[in-house]
């Protein structure tokens, strides 16, 4: 199985590429992949053509994305929708994994603190 993990760098992306050692794995971090531009995420994953597409990457510093709102949406919300576009042109199955809960708060209460619009960190990882 091809295995494409896309964040493999930070610290989920490093635990999966032991996890699937004895697979066909490609790693790709934001320094060979620009998850941001749909064009490139298409080409990348036409041309490696993965079983499975693993998504870690993410916009994860809370503080820095109050300044940095339209990167922090932009990584954590649009460039997953453009890795789910690529992963149905070439029939792969898609897995996203996103960093914990904002604030380490249980989903309820995330959702709660997203309708009352406390945060951009928190608005983009829900």
């Amino acid at each position: 199985m091809r295995i494409l993990i896309l964040g493999a760098k930070g610290m989920i992306g490093r635990d999966l590429m032991e996890e699937f050692a004895d697979d066909s794995l490609v790693e790709l971090d934001k320094n060979e992949l620009d998850i941001t531009s749909q064009a490139s995420v298409e080409k990348a994953t036409l041309e490696l053509n993965p079983d499975v597409i693993i998504n870690t990457a993410a916009y994860t510093d809370v503080d820095a994305a109050e300044q940095n709102c339209e990167l922090a949406m932009k990584v954590n919300g649009e460039a997953v929708g453009y890795i789910v576009e690529a992963t149905r042109k070439v029939n792969a199955k898609l897995i996203q994994i996103s960093t914990e809960l904002p604030k380490n708060r249980s989903w309820q209460e995330a959702v709660k603190e997203y309708i009352q619009q406390k945060d951009v960190f928190q608005r983009n990882k829900i």
